[in-house]
């Protein structure tokens, strides 16, 4: 990760306690003061202990996932990944995007849009993906930039394959930008990262 201030780590962390904090609560309270688990006990004993189970899981993932958009993953929970759709973002992040043009042999680029092609991967999370993926492609710090080309180089492949066989044409390169709003109708670009094919 970049280096980061200490009121971004304090609040970072304050995050984290309290929403572990909302989340013992809403179980405690279901589960404790309304005595919900009660109404559960006839599905059976095997679904009884699976559902407790699985409310352990999610509810231990959901408090412990602090780090889930870094690259690369260290620890991952999948398939209990943290539900964080309406997190706190960053300042900036909404003037700011990406763009990926793919050149082609004859020198001319065209637009590429990931989210057309990839569309397995649902849109939301491509979207976090590339957004994590142009920071750290910009990032100052060595490690994160190393690991985000090879993950960049990797998306180029793709993008290389899906050329052939799709349109049976060849590419050269895969161009990322990033893109920044300034203003209404200004949108600006600055090229971040080619990915060169020999």
């Amino acid at each position: 990760m970049d280096k980061i201030s200490n009121q971004e780590l304090f609040f970072f962390i304050f995050r984290g306690l309290f929403e572990a904090s909302c989340i013992i609560f809403i179980l405690w309270l279901f589960f404790i003061k309304l005595k919900m688990l009660e109404h559960f006990k006839y599905i059976g004993k095997s679904s009884y202990i699976l559902y407790l189970a699985f409310i352990l899981l999610w509810g231990s993932a959901q408090i412990l996932d602090r780090l889930q958009y870094s690259f690369p993953q260290k620890v991952s929970f999948y398939p209990l990944v943290r539900f964080a759709m309406f997190q706190h973002g960053r300042s900036g992040e909404i003037a700011e995007s990406y763009s990926w043009f793919v050149r082609l042999p004859d020198g001319k680029v065209e637009s590429f849009n990931p989210a057309n092609t990839f569309t397995a991967i649902g849109f939301p999370s491509l979207s976090t993906r590339m957004d994590v993926l142009r920071r750290g492609l910009e990032s100052k710090n060595e490690i994160v930039r190393s690991q985000s080309i090879k993950e960049a180089n990797l998306w180029a492949k793709s993008v290389r394959t899906y050329y052939d066989k799709k349109y049976q044409k060849k590419i050269n390169g895969l161009i990322f930008y990033k893109t920044i709003l300034e203003g209404e109708n200004n949108l600006s670009k600055s090229e971040i990262y080619t990915a060169d094919f020999e």
